[in-house]
């Protein structure tokens, strides 16, 4: 979609987009008198229930309707290229790919994977992107509750 603004003398508007799927990204300040560009980030979401030795949900927001999300995981953070995606890393050192889901026709996608016990205590890094677009999603680092 397009849109116009003006800003009634001022040369300066700080912007911030309320997408469709009601997610909200902060832009920043820009200058008037420009065309502006805006593409929607993927947003990751952290793992739920949050809990080793059982299946977790993690929810992506943002995608193309219809399109490839892929959900990696790892545990230190570094650079990982994305081989389907010339010039575009990942920020999981050595991230392992999880899981492939498509997005709705809103562009959500719930990817669902067993998280392993020996996590319990551990920082876990989440990222996805989707394929064909090869935009990337926010870096999730997640604790797992120690076992009690």
């Amino acid at each position: 979609r397009e849109a116009h603004f003006g800003l009634r003398g001022s040369n300066r508007a700080d912007i911030k987009i309320r997408w469709p799927n009601g997610a909200e990204q902060e832009m920043g300040e820009f200058s008037a008198n420009q065309s502006l560009h805006f593409v929607q980030n993927l947003i990751l979401g952290d793992p739920s229930p949050g809990q080793t030795g059982m299946v977790n949900d993690l929810v992506i927001t943002g995608g193309d309707p219809g399109s490839e999300i892929v959900l990696t995981m790892g545990i230190n953070a570094g650079v990982k290229a994305i081989p389907e995606c010339p010039g575009v890393s990942l920020d999981i050192k050595r991230a392992r790919r999880m899981d492939l889901e498509l997005a709705d026709s809103i562009g959500v996608a719930t990817l669902s994977a067993n998280v392993a016990p020996i996590l319990a205590g551990r920082t876990v890094l989440f990222q996805a992107y989707e394929r064909g677009s090869c935009r990337t999603s926010n870096l999730v680092a997640f604790t797992f509750p120690a076992a009690p």
